[in-house]
């Protein structure tokens, strides 16, 4: 008995059988399979039965009839397109696009007749840039050094081996805080089981 095949007949197997041309496997799984014999059975029923049936043929003016049922709605008026110059002012990324373009062009063409305004200008800016950053990192720092703990952080940091310590308990505790949240969120290696539904 362990000899003989588990697996019941496919839909192919099937078919064989209705067209008498089977495998050799299909005939010997047949011969033991109660549920596969069956099917077969059951197969060769429902097609003798199929062919049974008589042709079914529609009526004389069958198609007649259903036609004259059909009612066909009237077609929509058909609307002239607009003239190009007029669709293109109504796209609006055509004319977004367009004013783009002629804001470029005119910006070049200004900053190039008046090189000398745009210069000043430019240095202008970037001294005022640089006051402005220059002065928000001395009042960030003057805030810092009045903080309660920054005594506490520069005492941990006066020599270079506090220092060095201290950096390389950041770095430690950085290293465990990716490690904890790697395991957090990394997938598990067995597959879940699936619900019984």
């Amino acid at each position: 008995m362990s000899g003989l095949p588990s697996v019941h007949l496919t839909a192919d197997d099937l078919d064989a059988f209705l067209i008498d041309s089977p495998s050799q496997a299909a005939r010997e799984h047949v011969a033991f399979c109660d549920a596969c014999r069956s099917v077969v059975q059951a197969d060769r029923v429902l097609v003798a039965a199929l062919h049974g049936l008589p042709a079914l043929v529609p009526a004389d003016g069958f198609a007649e009839r259903v036609m004259a049922q059909v009612r066909i709605a009237v077609p929509a008026p058909m609307v002239a397109p607009m003239p190009w110059p007029r669709r293109l002012l109504s796209n609006r990324r055509v004319m977004a696009s367009a004013a783009t373009a002629l804001g470029v062009w005119a910006s070049a063409v200004w900053t190039a007749s008046n090189s000398a305004l745009f210069d000043r200008w430019t240095q202008q800016a970037w001294e005022t840039g640089t006051q402005w950053v220059t002065q928000s990192l001395q009042t960030m720092a003057s805030m810092v050094t009045q903080q309660s703990w920054y005594g506490t952080v520069e005492a941990l940091t006066s020599t270079p081996a506090r220092a060095a310590l201290v950096v390389g308990a950041l770095v430690a505790t950085w290293a465990v805080g990716v490690l904890v949240l790697r395991r957090l969120v990394m997938l598990p290696s067995e597959p879940a089981a699936d619900a019984a539904w």
